[in-house]
């Protein structure tokens, strides 16, 4: 007995573990079993591609492990460049001889690559990827399940349209009743800051900025924490991020298609017409409700029947299951109206929170516990494995969010007084469809390519990188993940549409011009504080994350340079939409997204990964340089204070980033949850260091520092925050060597915002 054990043991068919067990049973051919050799590794090399197999091998790991194999060969199945076997054919039996653990047994042509082989040793004919039963692509029960799916949710929609649209023609008057509800909101509060955002200015929109930096002290703690227990500990696969981010990625440009820019038309058209429409104002509020129930049903039935019916065959196959998610995941049509609602209402503190609560919270935690489902679903059934389950996870993490998102809002613009009930009437005729059509679509057209060329980023390095799925997720890790810190900011820079569009359409020039400013400032003042707290703690964070992310390291500077044009790029994009200049915008875009690809082209195939990031900030720089001057000579002329927009700004970055770099120079914590920790202190310690310093430095002039005052004195959330940071800006300024003066535009631009007031409360 002893004797059959030591030759067992020894045997090149060794030790199986369940899990390899259960992918042979379903990998096996009648007369082939499988075995696994043992022995010594040999070096990690890339795999030489078997198209016999029908496989997609750009997918495949980067690295084999070869064993060396000492047995009887019959015939070498599939084998490494360097000549290395890695499956070969003895005999009756299937010889695994390759290392089997780690990205290998992740990848999800491996238990089909096993029954080809099998199937090729057997002298047998292999089905194809798709047509093979074990295979984790959709098949004819998910077709069946599909359609009627897809049947009941149409015949759902159109019956809440008829029914809406009998309901708006009983209610002529729900227009009066909706606006007198909303004013008698604001007039009725017994707090001075909530009937101050009834008022132009500035102030409303830097209330929003402050709401937002004094969340993000404490917010971004929470970011770095979530993200490293994200890719770390929870979901630490670099391929779950290739398979569910890319595609979200690819897809978004079919959302943002569809979509045709009708939120940001109901933004703009809801505070333009609220003044001298409201019938009109609020129809177009409802046509982007029902518009975008009904497109995203439009997106689900062809990203459907494209995942289910067309996409197995093709060499994507493993994306056909996250396709048709992806689809499903935007079922929740209606999750960014409430945000779309409160900036309509210019109420910038609620935007600003809740973009928060939905791009830098829900968005991450909400797919946790999915994570987590999908990777033990995964894992107990190996015909998807772990990492297929982690991303699948991640999908419905993603439907989760939505829902949780749609509910957050709705609590949002009830507290705010808002009647829900009006805004899904329909009392929109074709004149307002066209209207918000027209303009959104230029817009969504101008946008698309920037959705268009990301998605070309995804198929720059399938088509160029080995691992690509690997090479996606570090991606992912730097543009979706690592630098979201820039795109906290984002609902600042998006509040100077509805700011902007009813200035300008009530003919205020000056205080168009004024808010230009002001934005510019800010806004560079901002990018600059979040770059050099990147540039500063970025490799300590990135090495936090563990191993799988090395990768990631060089090419951190790379990733980050691009967000110091962010500002002036976005804020030039709302200042064409506020101004109802939309062709202007599809101009700018097209040279940004032209340029985008031109530099792909040269350099990504001498730089390869590096090229992707050279490539969008040069075109960044474009763009900011030929939208702006487009600006200045067709819509207003660019006046900003050059000292307080760029050197204060950049004063404020040096000193932040040699502070932080010494700090965890100096001083590195032994755990990786202690770094995260550091880095959610120094980022919330960074923000009142930065106006402190930006005070100090002379970034700030009186009304500036009177404009901080009173918007801290609106902030209805974390206010006690706010009025620190202003505290820590007004101490600055006061012991600065100097302060800047005045901007001219000032007083013009207050007399115009009294004058706007007016003609808003008159009506």
């Amino acid at each position: 007995m002893l004797c059959l054990l030591l030759l067992f043991l020894l045997s090149p068919a060794g030790r199986v573990d369940p899990d390899l067990t259960a992918r042979f049973d379903m990998a096996g051919v009648p007369g082939i079993s499988f075995a696994v050799a043992q022995g010594e590794r040999l070096p990690d090399d890339h795999v030489k591609a078997e198209p016999r197999y029908r496989i997609n091998w750009k997918s495949a790991p980067a690295g084999f492990t070869p064993i060396r194999y000492r047995g009887h060969v019959d015939r070498v199945l599939l084998s490494t460049e360097g000549g290395q076997p890695l499956l070969v054919s003895d005999g009756h039996t299937v010889v695994v001889t390759m290392a089997t653990d780690g990205a290998i047994r992740r990848w999800l042509y491996f238990n089909y690559l096993l029954h080809a082989a099998a199937a090729d040793a057997a002298g047998a004919p292999c089905e194809s990827f798709a047509g093979w039963p074990a295979s984790p692509v959709p098949g004819a029960r998910s077709r069946g399940l599909f359609v009627l799916a897809v049947a009941a949710l149409w015949t759902a929609f159109g019956l809440g349209l008829g029914h809406a649209r009998r309901l708006g023609r009983a209610r002529p008057e729900a227009a009066l009743a909706f606006f007198e509800a909303v004013d008698r909101a604001a007039r009725g509060s017994d707090t001075q800051e909530t009937a101050r955002w009834t008022q132009a200015g500035f102030a409303r929109p830097l209330a929003g900025l402050l709401t937002l930096l004094a969340a993000m002290t404490f917010m971004v703690g929470v970011f770095f924490l979530i993200q490293w227990a994200l890719s770390s500990r929870i979901q630490p696969f670099p391929e779950a991020d290739g398979l569910w981010r890319s595609t979200y990625d690819t897809l978004i440009v079919v959302a943002s298609l569809f979509d045709m820019g009708s939120g940001l038309a109901a933004i703009k058209y809801f505070a333009e017409d609220r003044v001298r429409s409201p019938q009109e104002a609020l129809a177009d509020f409802q046509f982007y409700l029902w518009w975008s129930m009904g497109q995203r049903l439009v997106q689900v039935t062809l990203l459907g029947a494209l995942a289910v019916w067309f996409l197995p065959a093709g060499d994507f196959a493993i994306y056909a299951p996250f396709v048709a998610l992806f689809g499903f995941t935007g079922l929740p049509a209606l999750f960014q109206a409430g945000k779309n609602m409160c900036a309509a209402l210019q109420r910038y503190d609620y935007q600003n929170v809740l973009d928060i609560i939905e791009q830098r919270v829900l968005f991450f935690l909400a797919p946790i516990p999915c994570i987590l489902a999908g990777r033990a679903w995964g894992a107990s059934h190996p015909m998807f494995g772990e990492a297929f389950g982690a991303a699948l996870g991640m999908g419905l993490g993603t439907l989760v969010s939505n829902v949780l998102v749609l509910l957050v809002g709705y609590v949002a613009v009830r507290k705010l007084g808002v009647p829900v009930g009006p805004l899904f009437l329909v009392q929109f005729d074709s004149r307002v469809a066209r209207k918000m059509l027209l303009f959104g679509g230029k817009i969504s057209i101008g946008s698309e390519p920037i959705f268009l060329l990301k998605s070309v980023e995804s198929i720059i390095i399938v088509r160029m990188m080995a691992d690509f799925t690997a090479w996606l997720g570090v991606h992912q890790l730097l543009t979706g993940r690592f630098i979201q810190l820039y795109f906290f900011t984002t609902m600042f820079f998006c509040g100077a549409l509805a700011s902007i569009s009813e200035a300008w359409s009530a003919h205020k020039r000056h205080l168009t011009q004024y808010y230009i400013s002001r934005f510019m400032q800010y806004g560079g003042f901002v990018m600059m504080l979040i770059f050099s707290l990147l540039a500063a703690i970025g490799p300590a964070f990135v090495h936090a994350l563990g191993p799988q992310w090395d990768r990631a390291q060089p090419y951190l500077w790379l990733a980050l340079v691009p967000g110091l044009f962010y500002a002036p790029v976005w804020i030039s994009d709302q200042v064409q939409q506020g101004t109802g200049r939309p062709g202007l915008f599809l101009i700018t875009m097209g040279v940004e997204q032209g340029s985008r690809l031109l530099l792909f082209l040269v350099l990504v195939p001498r730089f390869q990964f590096a090229g992707v990031f050279m490539a969008t900030g040069l075109a960044l720089v474009i763009k900011g340089v030929f939208g702006w001057t487009l600006n200045h000579l067709t819509i207003v002329p660019l006046q900003v204070a050059r000292w307080q927009t760029l050197g204060a700004s950049a004063l404020v970055g040096v000193v932040n980033f040699a502070l932080w770099k010494a700090v965890f120079t100096a001083w590195m914590p032994g755990s990786d949850l202690a770094v995260v920790l550091g880095l959610g202190v120094a980022s919330g310690m960074s923000i009142f260091l930065g106006f402190f310093v930006y005070g100090l430095a002379g970034g700030l002039d009186t009304v500036a520092l009177q404009e901080l005052a009173q918007a801290a004195d609106m902030c209805t959330f974390v206010p006690t925050i706010c009025r620190t940071i202003v505290r820590c800006a007004s101490l600055g300024a006061r012991l600065a060597p100097w302060r800047p003066g005045v901007p001219a535009l000032a007083a013009l631009a207050f007399q115009e915002a009294a004058e706007l007031d007016a003609a808003t409360h008159h009506r």
